[in-house]
């Protein structure tokens, strides 16, 4: 679900928005500038959530400072430069102004009132928050006060038992050693989690990518039950991997004012006024009561009415959301059905309303593995979603996320949403490979062969409009230039051979002429065109004449557009006339 505020039907109800606190370390004593490439990727940050207008809220503060300026904390150790909120246009213009260099770096680095102080901003804040994130931006060889250090860890403790989650981003050029202070930080605040020592990072636009990941609320988009067969279910949850990423919504405002302009819909009808005999009937509109309103749909030449309570029973006739298991088949039958897939699902159990429900699950993986097979299912993840019929292939650790086991849930199509494939026009001869085209072409796909990844490619038309927008509202002068990611690197195709392709597979064009199988050509006589019967001369002469229509049949006109390689199905008459005028070259 692309929403902020997600809702599980018919089960646990996961309310609120995403809240994330991002703390940037100032304190730097060996003048690593760890800090300035920390302030660029928040900005980058910011900007990214005012593109998507996502309602996503985040607080900015700077820590390991000596803030002599009226604050709200009690502490001179910590700065705010915007509080727990969904972040705004002036929001962002005050962080893009924030000169971390200028601050005043306190003379020890105290982190424990900073994790206290970030605990009492969640608290504070007003919203229903579905998650709580500390993200702390730092250079792990910049360590708090020896008589600090014991009352950190302890505030990390306590904001674990809250349900607040820390996380460390690494800023630094190069490898070191970290002291065993971070490593006893990162174990408290990941208890009965084994979790990695962050490695460093330096670009901050990699910096920014691992801000969103890190932010993330990574919720379900639903809790079902998995029913394996009679009175045998087992808990389930589901998360989407993908969002719809959609242009950014259009208003309309007041070309004076500036006002926002809005419309609403009103359902009407039509009733016949009371008049006098000698007057004409006024029909005047007036607002329909919704229990007079019943709802159409068209069946040939019939318009069949239905009740609200028909229409939720058409739209729901089979209950709440589940997944049922129909049964299962080898993997390979979905060489041609991932085809369909449309979002990216990942299942894994939940023990949350089936006690025991992780146990079946992962012996319902380890059998699919050791089988080779994929379970066929029915899906309908919420109350008012349409049902899917689904694969469950089994997988691990999808994206990186830290998770055992799992099925990825790919869409297949129901018998309805197959279509018959019209039937190519068959070749008349069958066209043999040589095996110089053959590895021409193997070099050609070797030397371009790269290394996928789906961060590799922006969306142009996305990029440029954010970009037009962004320069606007900033009051920028120029727009910022977009490199298309979708667009080829021309030098790479530079040692290809143009000669020796065009010797090889050409000639190329509309009015190419069929080229002979160098395979048939050394045959005794060359096969005869069906072509042979018309007379060329005749047929040159009738196109200056402009008398094709009248002199050849549809079957005449075929086999000379066949003759130029150029496809008749499908084609009347005159269409097949024009092509004719068209490509043959006199």
């Amino acid at each position: 679900m692309d929403s902020d505020t997600e809702s599980d039907e018919g089960s646990t109800q996961m309310r609120g928005i995403p809240g994330t606190i991002i703390l940037i370390n100032i304190f730097d004593p060996k003048s690593q500038k760890s800090a300035i490439q920390a302030h660029v990727a928040t900005c980058l940050l910011i900007r990214h959530y005012l593109r998507t207008q996502s309602s996503h809220y985040i607080g900015i503060y700077l820590y390991g400072t000596d803030d002599d300026s009226t604050s709200i904390f009690a502490t001179k150790s910590i700065k705010e430069i915007f509080p727990l909120c969904s972040p705004t246009l002036d929001d962002y213009k005050k962080l893009e102004e924030t000169d971390v260099n200028s601050i005043k770096q306190s003379k020890d680095l105290v982190l424990s009132e900073v994790l206290a102080q970030c605990s009492k901003a969640f608290l504070a804040c007003k919203k229903t928050l579905s998650s709580r994130t500390i993200v702390m931006l730092t250079s792990l060889d910049q360590l708090p006060a020896e008589d600090d250090q014991e009352p950190t860890l302890e505030n990390v403790h306590e904001i674990f038992r809250s349900d607040i989650q820390i996380k460390i981003i690494n800023i630094s050029k190069s490898n070191y050693e970290i002291d065993q202070f971070y490593k006893d930080f990162v174990s408290e605040a990941n208890k009965d989690q084994d979790v990695a020592l962050p490695e460093p990072i330096w670009d901050s636009e990699k910096i920014k990518d691992k801000l969103i990941m890190q932010s993330d609320r990574h919720l379900t988009i639903s809790q079902l039950p998995f029913e394996i067969g009679k009175d045998i279910t087992m808990g389930v949850k589901i998360y989407k991997f993908l969002k719809s990423q959609t242009n950014p919504k259009t208003t309309y405002v007041h070309k004076e004012t500036s006002a926002s302009i809005t419309s609403s819909i009103k359902t009407m009808k039509e009733i016949i006024m009371d008049v006098d005999q000698d007057q004409e009937q006024e029909i005047k509109q007036v607002p329909a009561v919704k229990t007079e309103i019943l709802h159409g749909q068209d069946f040939g030449t019939e318009k069949v009415e239905f009740t609200d309570t028909e229409m939720k029973m058409m739209k729901n006739p089979f209950g709440g959301n589940s997944l049922k298991l129909l049964g299962f088949k080898p993997a390979n039958i979905l060489q041609k059905e991932k085809w369909y897939i449309d979002n990216c699902y990942f299942l894994f159990p939940s023990e949350e309303k089936i006690e025991g429900s992780t146990i079946a699950f992962k012996a319902l993986y380890q059998a699919c593995v050791e089988e080779n097979v994929v379970a066929i299912c029915a899906l309908r993840a919420r109350v008012n979603a349409r049902p899917r019929l689904v694969a469950l292939s089994p997988s691990t650790q999808p994206f990186g996320i830290n998770v055992d086991v799992g099925f990825d849930v790919i869409i297949i199509p129901f018998v309805e949403n197959l279509r018959e494939l019209p039937v190519v026009d068959e070749m008349t001869e069958d066209i043999k490979i040589t095996s110089n085209q053959r590895e021409f072409m193997y070099d050609i796909v070797n030397s371009l062969k790269f290394e996928y990844k789906p961060e590799m490619f922006e969306n142009p038309v996305l990029e440029s409009k954010y970009r037009i927008i962004e320069a606007k509202a900033l009051q920028d002068s120029q727009v910022a230039e977009i490199h298309d990611t979708t667009k080829p690197n021309e030098k790479i195709f530079e040692h290809i051979d143009d000669d020796k392709f065009y010797n090889l597979f050409g000639p190329f064009g509309a009015v190419a002429t069929k080229r002979v199988n160098e395979s048939k050509a050394s045959s005794s006589g060359q096969k005869k065109s069906k072509t042979d019967e018309i007379d060329q001369d005749k047929l040159r002469e009738n196109i200056k004449n402009k008398k094709v229509e009248k002199t050849y049949n549809v079957d005449q006109l075929k086999q000379i557009l066949k003759s130029l390689n150029i496809s008749v199905q499908k084609k009347k008459k005159d269409e097949l006339v024009k092509l004719v005028y068209e490509h043959y070259i006199l």
